[in-house]
Parts: C-alpha cells; sequence; structure tokens
C-alpha cells in the first residue's frame, strides 16, 4: 500500500525449479500463481531448463494471464548438464557455486550450457 502511494513498486519474482523436495512441482507452481491471479499481481517467473523439460510446469505457464512474465534462470542441474553434453559439478550440495552457477563451469562449458 506504501510502495503505491509514494510511487515506488515492488517487483515478485518466482524462480521456478525442480527439486526432490517437491514431490509435484507442477502442482506446486500451479497454486504459487492461483495466490498470484487470486490476488490480481504481475510476477516474474525464473525458469530453469528442468523447470522447461516439465510439461504439467509448461501448461500452467501457458494458461497464464498477461500480467505474467518469464525469464530464464540458468541454474546448472544435472539434468542440464548432462542434456548439454557437459559433466555436472557435483558437490554433494546442488546449491554449492561450483555445481549450480555458470561460473563454476569452463568458458567451453558455460558455451554448451548456453547454447
Amino acid at each position: 500500500m506504501f510502495a503505491r502511494e509514494n510511487d515506488k513498486f515492488i517487483t515478485i519474482v518466482n524462480p521456478v525449479r525442480i527439486s526432490s523436495y517437491t514431490k509435484s512441482p507442477a502442482e506446486s507452481f500451479k497454486s504459487e500463481y492461483i495466490v498470484i491471479r487470486e490476488r490480481g499481481l504481475p510476477a516474474t517467473w525464473l525458469l530453469t531448463y528442468d523447470a522447461l523439460d516439465n510439461p504439467g510446469i509448461i501448461t500452467t505457464v501457458k494458461s497464464m494471464d498477461k500480467k505474467q512474465e518469464f525469464g530464464i534462470f540458468l541454474e546448472v542441474t544435472k539434468g542440464f548438464a548432462e542434456t548439454a553434453g557437459i559433466v555436472y559439478h557435483d558437490t554433494g550440495f546442488w546449491h554449492h557455486a561450483s555445481s549450480v552457477f555458470l561460473s563454476g563451469y569452463t568458458q567451453d562449458e558455460r558455451k554448451l550450457l548456453i547454447d
């Protein structure tokens, strides 16, 4: 409310990733969107490679209203690395920088991931 009064804004950004912690990523994503839609809010949805490869998530993306915007979230996962033809830097923890960020990979590996 205060943001509206002072000509300021807040951007809602939701990273959309597939996680072993989530039993049904597509249903979880859909539930997040329902909350945003019910409130009439715009949001930015950053989709990882794995999310883009999930038919249930894509079905929801295609049904979202025009207030929503989308971006690519270049987090490296084992599936993403394998598809790119590189070895995933498995540190035992997906959130370690050398595993998840492009900076953890060589320039040649980065090119393959981005392509």
